[in-house]
């Protein structure tokens, strides 16, 4: 019979003892020799262990998880440049600070990138979204949970495994990290985007609609096209902000920015000219109630 309460006592070779005794002179066994033999069998390997669980008293409150240590050793990571080489900063009197954006060359290779694009190519009218909220991105973007072709996923994961550790290391995170989003973002000739926060309401402070994200990253799939650069504005003096100090991030096939998705990083993209621009878009979050579910994240 399991007792109403858990027991915090091990089961000593004494009360194990008696136990089988009972239990066999219970099952009518005459062998007295063969019980007393299993007995001190029992007794010999003084078995002591933990005889009843006993029920879950209650359930402890989630709490944060701390990661492991992770090794980055081989990932080429670039720090962001230094104010002085960005000649419309040079001569502001005041004191303006570059934001804190890192760049991860070589995150995807450029088989990968150009598999990437043509699958985007060739898919995007079948597993297109249109989001109700806004327009602006209608019919441009194919999702990781959406994609069929196992192998780039698997590809996608790599690059957002590598950017992940990145952010860690850079950051010095003291909690679990994870991906909440990972999207293909096609740039026709001709767009842009607003300056913006990732997740607050810009301008303002006030959390935005995916207020939960932590760290963004952006990966360029392709650099054959005019323009499009990744625009951050720099960070003046009690945290204002200014459209004529800006950081412009040139376009490199595979490499990859990364940054905190707050208001210390507003950014844009300038407009596309040419050719059609694709980046490979990716978001972190602590908080693992926004993360991609594990079996989406390895269906690869």
């Amino acid at each position: 019979k399991q007792p109403s309460m858990p027991r915090d006592k091990p089961v000593t070779c004494s009360e194990l003892t008696n136990a089988l005794f009972d239990l066999f002179s219970a099952m009518g066994c005459s062998c007295r020799p063969m019980t007393c033999a299993l007995i001190a069998l029992v007794a010999c390997l003084g078995l002591s262990f933990q005889f009843f669980s006993g029920p879950t008293l209650s359930s402890p409150t989630p709490q944060k998880t701390k990661i492991e240590t992770v090794d980055t050793s081989q990932d080429d990571l670039s720090p962001w440049p230094e104010m002085n080489t960005v000649t419309t900063l040079q001569d502001i009197n005041q004191q303006w600070k570059a934001p804190p954006v890192y760049l991860l060359p070589n995150s995807v290779s450029e088989v990968d990138a150009r598999l990437l694009i043509k699958y985007h190519r060739t898919n995007i009218e079948r597993q297109r979204i249109n989001d109700s909220a806004s327009t602006q991105f209608d019919g441009r973007i194919i999702y990781y949970d959406r994609m069929e072709d196992k192998n780039l996923k698997r590809a996608i994961y790599s690059t957002q495994e590598k950017i992940r550790k990145a952010i860690v290391q850079q950051f010095n995170l003291k909690w679990r990290l994870y991906v909440d989003t990972m999207q293909i973002v096609q740039w026709e000739p001709g767009q842009s985007h607003a300056w913006h926060s990732d997740n607050t309401n810009w301008p303002g402070t006030s959390p935005g609609a995916t207020h939960w994200r932590n760290y963004s990253s952006i990966t360029y799939l392709n650099d054959n096209f005019g323009g499009g650069e990744t625009t951050f504005m720099a960070n003046g003096p009690n945290d204002t902000y200014s459209e004529e100090k800006v950081i412009f991030v040139p376009p490199q096939l595979g490499t990859s920015i990364f940054y905190p998705s707050g208001v210390k990083t507003i950014h844009s993209v300038q407009k596309v000219m040419g050719n059609t621009r694709y980046t490979l878009a990716m978001w972190f979050t602590h908080d693992e109630r926004w993360a991609v579910p594990r079996n989406v994240l390895f269906d690869f």
